[in-house]
């Protein structure tokens, strides 16, 4: 009965003066973990982004050709948008 009082007893005292001496229960190295996770394998530290491992070329030529069919029909819509605001200048200027 003795020794489990003073187990008991031991084990308050323990347990009130490691946690005042801690910041917390654990402590856990993170960069250990991003480096260990599988999700983090195409994470560029130097540069601190994630990079692309499945970049095709054809992908890219196909965004090339969608964004060169896009910069033409906006050239095209520009042109008469500046031809209204010309002549609506030019309306205002003989006011």
């Amino acid at each position: 009965m003795k020794i489990t009082i003073k187990a008991f007893l031991i084990l308050i005292i323990v347990g009130f003066t490691v946690p005042a001496s801690a910041q917390g229960w654990a402590s856990v190295d993170t960069r250990l973990l991003m480096v260990l996770h599988p999700q983090m394998g195409n994470y560029d530290y130097s540069a601190g982004r994630f990079f692309r491992q499945s970049f095709s070329p054809q992908r890219n030529k196909n965004l090339y050709e969608e964004l060169n069919k896009a910069a033409k029909e906006s050239e095209k819509k520009l042109a008469s948008l500046t031809r209204k605001e010309t002549s609506l200048i030019e309306k205002r200027a003989d006011l």
